[in-house]
């Protein structure tokens, strides 16, 4: 009777200190993620395509046929999250499925286990002694007590069952949570996208209401916003080599991912976004290593880039940028991509509208335009 109390008392021990979990279906996440990565190929082709487009950039039809491959492009990228979310969706519903008929079957052998506790109860209660005394024979005798063992040995088989119910369980549960913040973040991405291509569409019109069509007026246009652009360029240049030889005299201390303001529209934007450049020893360098790498956070979440490092096409109205711009929605919050002081909080009417500049030591300076005001 002391030995069946003891491995009673041990299973209940071992059944209590379990945590729930669910099942997964590795042949459908496979399926899924191979899915997924074809969708970013078509929309990595598609991006290509565009940024060829860009440099060849010289007359109006030239950007109207810009505009237009854009407008397709990003239509495209839409079609193409939409069908993402979908899957995700539908990923999520399996595994959700999955994960009731789980619980279920987890819950069938967890009654079993407790009958099977039940009877060694009962069985503990009766000795050695008794158990020969009740029996007729000394072969009924062994019987029963191979009859004990036996419900023993099914409580251990049915433990080792419950264990690897509840570890599918939770593994299937962490997908499922891992899957449903894809979702979050794609649809994110679909506001995104759907409001540059409400942009893109916007200066589409916008340049041939200023232009009227005439490729002298187009001309003349590109000239004007290139002098203004340069000229707001040369004046940010002065701002951050002047910070950059006095060094972090002013401003508030910022952690990594704080919020120092909000995406807008100020100064000359072409549509509302960030504009993010990095400053190395008082020199724009191209931001995206840096941020690929880690020794700068991005500065927004859920958005996608509109205007890389390097030439552009013209409606950025400059002839080279000297960082990347990132839509994630008006008003998204914007976050510090490293810890730094905010040495500059100003506005630049004809450029970068309100900006702020962040030192962040070992000669590196963060910009950060077209904020809210």
């Amino acid at each position: 009777m002391s030995r069946n109390r003891r491995l009673l008392l041990k299973v209940i021990l071992g059944f209590l200190i379990f945590t729930v979990a669910i099942p997964a279906n590795a042949s459908t996440l496979d399926n899924k993620k191979n899915e997924l990565s074809q969708i970013q190929n078509q929309i990595k082709t598609l991006e290509n395509g565009l940024r060829e487009k860009k440099s060849k950039i010289n007359t109006l039809n030239d950007q109207i046929a810009y505009f237009d491959t854009e407008i397709s492009t990003v239509t495209e990228e839409i079609d193409l999250t939409i069908s993402q979310i979908n899957k995700l969706q539908s990923e999520i519903k399996s595994l959700n499925a999955e994960i009731k008929k789980t619980e279920k079957k987890l819950k069938e052998a967890q009654e079993l286990l407790k009958d099977y506790l039940t009877e060694i109860y009962s069985q503990g209660k009766t000795s050695a002694l008794e158990m020969i005394v009740s029996s007729n024979n000394i072969s009924e005798y062994m019987n029963q007590m191979e009859y004990t063992e036996t419900l023993q040995e099914k409580v251990n088989n049915q433990v080792t069952t419950i264990k690897d119910i509840k570890a599918n369980l939770d593994k299937n549960k962490s997908r499922a949570e891992q899957e449903n913040k894809k979702l979050n973040e794609t649809k994110t991405q679909l506001t995104a996208k759907k409001t540059s291509l409400d942009n893109t569409k916007a200066e589409k019109q916008k340049l041939l209401d200023m232009t009227f069509g005439e490729e002298q007026r187009f001309q003349d246009l590109l000239t004007a916003s290139r002098n203004k652009e340069a000229a707001a360029e040369r004046e940010i240049q002065n701002i951050v080599s002047s910070l950059y030889n006095r060094g972090s005299t002013s401003g508030g201390q910022v952690s990594t991912g704080a919020i120092i303001g909000y995406q807008g529209n100020t100064g000359y934007s072409t549509g509302t976004h960030l504009h993010f450049t990095v400053f190395k020893n008082g020199v724009a360098v191209d931001p995206l290593p840096l941020l690929n790498n880690g020794t700068f956070n991005w500065p927004l979440s859920g958005f996608i880039i509109t205007q890389y490092y390097g030439k552009p096409n013209w409606n950025a109205a400059y002839s080279f940028h000297n960082g990347i711009d990132l839509s994630a929605g008006y008003g998204a919050p914007i976050h510090a991509a490293a810890p730094g002081t905010v040495v500059t909080d100003g506005w630049m009417p004809n450029g970068y509208g309100h900006y702020k500049v962040v030192d962040h030591g070992n000669g590196y300076m963060t910009l950060y335009g077209h904020m809210k005001q």
